[in-house]
């Protein structure tokens, strides 16, 4: 789960949230960007401004 950059969220389908980091460490494989987590683990935060320092952040 990246906690260093933004990453946009799609709406959430049941229990699931679906994520797309555009982090180009992740390769040109798009399949890899794509992010699936369970929305009882994490909190999302909006982004506000012109640069995004608001991230998904997982519940601890």
């Amino acid at each position: 789960m990246p906690t260093t950059h933004p990453v946009l969220s799609f709406q959430a389908s049941g229990d699931t949230v679906w994520l797309w980091d555009p982090d180009p460490a992740r390769g040109r494989d798009t399949s890899r960007h794509a992010l699936r987590l369970r929305a009882e683990d994490m909190q999302l935060v909006a982004a506000t401004g012109r640069h995004c320092a608001a991230r998904a952040t997982p519940r601890t």
